[in-house]
């Protein structure tokens, strides 16, 4: 019912989803269920999936030949990053940037403009690294949106910034012998 990239910069959203996660809280629990059941496709599914949908409450279906149902998607897929600032008018008279953590006045639009495009680039390349992905090339989209008051003059309401990343997944050339991996712990 949220763009997902609202959790990137929503503390709360993500407090909630480390708890709902976690077990080592002592005096409350983050409970999250879904009704609908997990199917899981991939090679290492058979080592999470069942826990995974513990944590979840929901059913776990494991289909038939699952470890081998994403592999050719895994080498021909694409991972895609998109996120989003606006730099809006402050009641001061300056400048804020929504979207990004910690807020921060400006005076100047071209600071705010600045500081914006910067703080993007590193969350969209941030994430992207999580991903899979070592693309840098960023493509990045400025919107301005205005309106005229009663007398015609343009007023300035906000600027939106979309920067969008797409890049192959990094295919690695060993797999680390450290045993098998779980999602959860």
């Amino acid at each position: 019912e949220t763009q997902s990239d609202e959790m990137d910069t929503c503390k709360v959203c993500q407090v909630l989803v480390n708890n709902i996660f976690s077990s080592n809280r002592k005096n409350y629990k983050v409970r999250f269920e879904l009704h609908r059941p997990i199917i899981g496709i991939g090679a290492p599914i058979n080592h999470f999936l069942f826990q995974a949908a513990e944590l979840l409450d929901a059913n776990a279906i494991l289909p038939e030949h699952s470890e081998v149902a994403n592999a050719i998607g895994a080498i021909t897929s694409h991972i895609t990053v998109q996120r989003q600032v606006k730099i809006k008018p402050d009641e001061a008279g300056g400048f804020f940037i929504e979207g990004l953590v910690g807020a921060r006045h400006f005076d100047k639009f071209n600071e705010a403009e600045s500081y914006a495009k910067k703080e993007l680039e590193k969350m969209v390349l941030d994430i992207a690294r999580t991903a899979g992905t070592s693309e840098t090339s960023i493509e990045m989209r400025v919107e301005d949106r205005t309106a005229n008051t009663s007398h015609g003059d343009e007023i300035f309401l906000e600027q939106n910034i979309i920067a969008h990343l797409i890049g192959s997944p990094d295919i690695p050339l060993h797999t680390p012998s450290a045993g098998p991996r779980h999602l959860y712990k």
